[in-house]
């Protein structure tokens, strides 16, 4: 999803500055142009409310993971004792002495 949206603001911006260039700017290329941008800030919205929405449900698994919780990753069961949350990785390594050590989950596998 991240790939189409700077694809698109790179085309988007790429007609523009080709008009702005050439100087032509007639009614009908300016309202073009306003679509275009329209269609940028409504996919940048879209792309925002998800991530948004991405970002809200790895806060709420962190939340239950740091409360006790067992979370259903795959087909492991992660808890606290057995498990260390890294934040910059967002992932679950099994801890020393059980039997997930060295065991790296995603928390995109726990959705």
């Amino acid at each position: 999803m991240r790939i189409f949206i700077y694809c698109f603001i790179a085309f988007i911006a790429g007609i523009a500055i080709y008009f702005i260039i050439r100087g032509s700017l007639t009614k009908q290329k300016k309202i073009i142009i306003g679509i275009l941008i329209a269609l940028l800030f409504i996919t940048i919205g879209i792309y925002t409310a998800i991530q948004d929405s991405h970002n809200k449900r790895d806060i709420d698994l962190i939340a239950s993971f740091m409360r006790g919780e067992v979370l259903k990753c795959g087909d492991i069961d992660v808890k606290n004792d057995k498990f260390n949350f890294t934040n910059p990785t967002l992932s679950f390594i099994g801890k020393k002495d059980t039997e997930f050590y060295g065991k790296i989950i995603s928390i995109k596998q726990c959705y």
